[in-house]
């Protein structure tokens, strides 16, 4: 799945979505490069919003969300190996104190709730993990 950079400015986002992650039109997005062609890692479904798992640099350890609005859809081809999961989260809200979010990605990473946590945090098992999935992904998609 590939799709391509077409702004790297709050302004792109929409009211919604501003308001929801506290973005603001003045935001910027500034490892995002207009034009570029990105891989995507995985697409999740929060608050009513798509966002998409890039690496916004190839020396990156772990991919990050960004709001689909920022980019356009090139190839939506999904890589075989690709699966989809309900990922609960708890929150803050009194009002939804539990939201559940689609998420689609490898089944690597699918499978393991805490992968990502592990790979923020520098676990040697998870980026072993995410090397895998990058390499697989980035093979299907090219």
């Amino acid at each position: 799945m590939k799709i391509i950079c077409t702004s790297n400015l709050g302004t792109s986002l929409g009211n919604s979505l501003s308001q929801l992650k506290g973005y603001s039109p003045d935001s910027r997005f500034d490892l995002l490069k207009i034009g570029c062609t990105y891989t995507v890692y995985a697409i999740m479904m929060s608050h009513s919003h798509l966002w998409y798992y890039i690496y916004e640099r190839d020396d990156k350890l772990y991919p990050i969300a960004y709001p689909a609005p920022l980019f356009d859809l090139i190839d939506g081809t999904f890589p075989p190996f690709w699966v989809m999961s309900i990922i609960r989260h708890e929150r803050s809200s009194v009002s939804t104190p539990v939201l559940y979010v689609p998420f689609i990605s490898h089944r690597l990473w699918v499978g393991d709730e805490t992968i990502y946590k592990r790979l923020l945090d520098d676990d040697n098992e998870a980026v072993r993990i995410f090397e895998t999935i990058r390499k697989e992904t980035d093979a299907s998609t090219i």
